[in-house]
């Protein structure tokens, strides 16, 4: 197998003449020409001139050249992206340190955020603007969504392409339920026009017990305490 860079049809080709060779490198070099940092590459690791685009760049400071061990990103010949990570399980891996998992990824899965600690993803909006996370289907852009307004400092949620939310967390950590807004400064409101603004407290059992509901004071740190 040899190595080369031909010019075919207009096209510049890089990689080798022919054969089905694997785990063949082939790189874009940038930097010194002496001790190159960066670099695009393709490992041909399927055989047949397939395989997987790399992108190389050492943050290394030293007169050395780049290593393979030096690759920020990958770019599979399935269309997956692996972000520090040359396996990546879904079409965006975006990793920040390895998690040993006991449970196997399953195919639904399209971006993936993994890191050995606590793990954010940030929405960042002006303050006068809101947040939003959104549930589309065949039919609605936002059949359901769930939103943050920072202008407001309230969190909603909403659920089968309605017009209004149907359930709200004030500024003041109060959650309405039916409303969508917070009538009142009590920690929970239900409010509607007929059956919806009903609680139900059902317990499932064999057993004599029944269901309750608690209503009490607090004080000394026990429920009903003086």
């Amino acid at each position: 197998v040899h190595e080369t860079l031909q010019i075919q049809d207009g096209h510049i080709v890089i990689g080798q003449n022919s054969g089905d060779g694997t785990n063949l490198r082939n790189y874009i070099k940038f930097g010194r020409a002496d001790a190159p940092k960066a670099a695009i590459g393709f490992l041909n690791d399927t055989g047949n001139g397939r395989g997987d685009i790399l992108f190389i760049n050492s943050t290394v400071s030293n007169t050395s050249a780049f290593t393979d061990s030096d690759e920020v990103m990958r770019i599979t010949h399935e269309g997956n992206v692996g972000i520090n990570t040359d396996i990546p399980a879904s079409r965006l891996d975006v990793r920040d340190g390895f998690v040993h998992k006991s449970w196997s990824q399953p195919s639904s899965v399209v971006t993936k955020f993994e890191r050995n600690g606590h793990c954010r993803v940030a929405l960042v909006a002006a303050n006068t603007s809101y947040g939003q996370v959104d549930f589309a289907d065949n039919d609605d852009d936002n059949a359901g969504y769930i939103r943050y307004d920072h202008s407001e400092n309230r969190m909603g949620f909403r659920t089968n392409g309605a017009s209004n939310e149907h359930m709200i967390i004030n500024s003041s950590g109060s959650v309405a339920l039916g409303v969508t807004t917070a009538r009142y400064d009590d920690l929970l409101q239900v409010e509607g026009t007929g059956g919806e603004s009903a609680i139900a407290v059902i317990r499932n059992s064999n057993n004599g017990s029944g269901a309750g509901l608690l209503l009490g004071k607090s004080r000394t740190n026990s429920v009903g305490g003086n």
